[in-house]
């Protein structure tokens, strides 16, 4: 009876060993075969924007480095929460992956329930650095940023002033500095900074806030008026008139970042995989010459790096909602 019940132990042990070995092996095989499909691309902003673009160009740099078609997908709404919720609630396979601006975590979960948290993510690396340009159409009567702050003072919160989406980067850009010069501008959000610009060339807003390649064009050709860049970029120099805050004295700085991410619970060589190729389709000249010519930093950082600029905006925009009066 003990050699029956040692012998059936010894063969249920077997079995167990076996199974691990089976599903080691399998798992194994499907990181190394890895992606045998098209990889979903989640842009958390509408088509025809910068980070749109951005996201275009770096998919059709990383795809050789990859061996699948990197296929972007615009998920829109709650100032890029619903797009990043898609994403966590995704399978973690690495079929999908997302372009996460910064302000989607940083802001929006001290405005609104977004119903994922920080934890929710793995980052590949950080992609790249959004520069803010505040523009006025070119016949506008307001030659300078002085000319605003005068005017806003006399009409607060009548000045009209254009961002993407209530929640972001751009918006609480805004809010800062209107709060540090002491003035009260009317909001008016749209789904990309670009439809703001075109709103204002039809002559519908008084200013508007966008990113270098939405005005730069409109600037060089007498259309808009630069009104100041809310930090240097590359390549600023060569929009005539325009000039950073600091270098007009004001001691105010702000722009936006971006970063790759996949959901939590992503294998970890599917995760190098993608990291690595992300990484050098970063590096490839077609993407490093579309961010030239858009004026849009490259800005490669470590997980590591990324998660502790994360956590120090979390904080810091925390801090500022709350002496704004937004925070939910």
């Amino acid at each position: 009876m003990r050699l029956r019940n040692r012998a059936r132990a010894v063969l249920a042990l077997t079995f167990a060993i076996t199974l691990l070995a089976t599903m080691s092996a399998c798992s194994g095989s499907t990181a190394a075969s890895y992606p045998t499909k098209d990889i979903t691309y989640i842009v958390e902003w509408g088509q025809g924007g910068a980070a749109d673009g951005i996201a275009r160009a770096l998919g059709e740099a990383t795809t050789p480095h990859i061996g699948k078609p990197i296929m972007v997908k615009n998920v829109v709404g709650g100032a890029g929460a619903v797009g990043a919720l898609e994403l966590v609630q995704s399978k973690p396979d690495g079929y999908t992956v997302a372009q996460q601006q910064g302000s989607v975590v940083t802001i929006a979960p001290h405005l609104q329930d977004v119903g994922f948290k920080s934890e929710d993510f793995q980052v590949l690396s950080m992609v790249f650095t959004f520069p803010f340009v505040w523009t006025v159409k070119a016949d506008s009567p307001y030659k300078s940023l002085d000319d605003i702050v005068a005017d806003a003072k006399k009409r607060p919160g009548e000045i009209t002033f254009s961002f993407s989406g209530v929640g972001t980067g751009g918006h609480l850009a805004v809010e800062g500095l209107a709060k540090k010069l002491g003035i009260k501008l009317k909001i008016v959000p749209f789904q990309t900074a670009a439809e703001g610009v075109t709103a204002l060339l039809g002559g519908h807003l008084d200013t508007a806030l966008s990113h270098p390649p939405d005005a730069a064009t409109h600037i060089k050709e007498g259309r808009l008026r630069p009104i100041a860049a809310f930090s240097k970029f590359p390549g600023m120099e060569t929009i005539p008139g325009l000039k950073s805050l600091k270098e007009m004295g004001i001691d105010y700085e702000a722009s936006a970042w971006s970063c790759n991410v996949v959901p939590k619970g992503t294998p970890k060589d599917i995760v190098e995989k993608l990291r690595t190729a992300f990484n050098k389709g970063m590096a490839e000249k077609s993407f490093v010459d579309y961010m030239a010519k858009t004026m849009q930093p490259i800005n490669i950082k470590t997980e590591e790096e990324t998660l502790a600029i994360w956590k120090a905006d979390y904080d810091a925009m925390g801090t500022l909602i709350k002496d704004l009066g937004l925070a939910k």
